[in-house]
C-alpha cells in the first residue's frame, strides 16, 4: 500500500480543489476535513501507524507554540469572518453616519480600503518575519541576513494618507470631466 500514498496526496489535494470549489464552505473547514480523511485513509490501509496518530493532538499543541502557526489560524479566521459577516458594510455605514455631505460615500470607501489595505499589510508583514526567511549575503559578505519587515506607525500614518490623497486626486480629474459633459454625450460612451 505504500505505492499509493503519493496518489492520495495528489487525490486529497484534488479533493480540497473541488470541496473549495463545489461546496461553498471555509477554506479552513474543508482543509480539516479533508486532512481528517487523509489520515484515516492512511490509517485504514495501514500506511500511517496508528501509533503515530495517536500522538498527533500531542504535536499538534506542540507546533501552536510557534508564533507563525498562531498567526495563520487567526489570519484565516479575520478573513473567514470578512468575508460572512457584515463587518466591511458596518463599517462603511458607520464612515457614512460621521461624514456629512454629499462627498460622505466616496470619503467612506476610501477610508474603509485604506484601513483594510493597512490591515492586510500589517498581517502579510508578520508573516514574513515568522517566516525564517533569509536576504542573501551583500557584495563580498558570505552569510545572509533573516528577512525583518519594521512595522513603523509613522509609516502605516504616512501610507494611508498617500493612499488616501491619490486616490481623491486620481478621481478628481475624470469627474470633473464628467460634470462637464451632456448626459447624451456621455451615454454615447458607454
Amino acid at each position: 500500500m505504500i505505492v499509493l500514498m503519493p496518489w492520495l496526496g495528489l487525490a486529497l489535494l484534488l479533493l480540497v480543489g473541488l470541496g473549495i470549489a463545489f461546496t461553498g464552505l471555509p477554506a479552513a473547514v474543508v482543509l480539516l476535513a479533508v486532512a481528517c480523511f487523509g489520515a484515516a485513509m492512511g490509517a485504514i490501509s495501514g500506511d500511517v501507524p496508528t501509533q503515530l496518530i495517536g500522538v498527533l493532538p500531542e504535536r499538534l499543541i506542540n507546533l501552536l507554540d510557534n508564533d507563525l502557526l498562531q498567526a495563520i489560524p487567526l489570519y484565516v479566521l479575520m478573513g473567514t469572518l470578512i468575508n460572512r459577516l457584515p463587518l466591511a458594510e458596518a463599517l462603511y455605514r458607520c464612515c457614512l453616519a460621521v461624514l456629512p455631505g454629499p462627498a460622505a460615500p466616496a470619503v467612506s470607501g476610501v477610508v474603509l480600503g485604506g484601513l483594510l489595505g493597512l490591515l492586510v499589510a500589517a498581517g502579510l508583514a508578520e508573516l514574513i518575519n515568522h517566516s525564517g526567511l533569509r536576504m542573501p549575503p551583500p557584495p563580498g559578505g558570505t552569510t545572509g541576513y533573516p528577512l525583518i519587515v519594521d512595522l513603523v506607525p509613522g509609516v502605516f500614518v504616512g501610507v494611508f494618507l498617500l493612499i488616501v490623497v491619490t486616490t481623491v486626486v486620481s478621481t478628481i480629474a475624470p469627474a470633473f470631466k464628467a460634470s462637464r459633459m451632456k448626459i447624451v454625450d456621455a451615454l454615447g460612451h458607454v
